[in-house]
């Protein structure tokens, strides 16, 4: 009687440890495809990540836009009059005697 007692546990134990494995990877499958992993970032997550890197990335761009409105300001009532528009020229093309045009 003990022996097909022991027998009739390990049996009973074997099909439990079957069922849970089979379980579990049906779980694991489950989360894989929804990803709601703990490993893994949410939408909102992800938006915020973006969000803080496109802003750092930002900064000395809008800094050096802050530095050329000053410097247009305080350059804009000498060069030019009001109602004519100031022409940025690079040091190509300045004019010279060999460019009356852009005089």
């Amino acid at each position: 009687m003990d022996e097909e007692l022991i027998v009739a546990i390990a049996f009973f134990c074997t099909i439990l440890l079957i069922i849970k494995m089979a379980l579990d990877y049906k779980t694991a499958k489950l989360q894989a495809l929804r990803g709601s992993d703990s490993n893994s970032l949410g939408k909102t997550e992800l938006k915020a990540l973006i969000r803080d890197a496109v802003r750092e990335s930002n900064v000395p761009l809008e800094n050096r836009i802050r530095e050329l409105e000053v410097i247009l300001k305080e350059d804009a009532g000498l060069a030019l009059p009001p109602n004519k528009p100031k022409k940025h020229l690079l040091p190509a093309e300045t004019a010279g005697p060999d460019r009356p045009h852009l005089a």
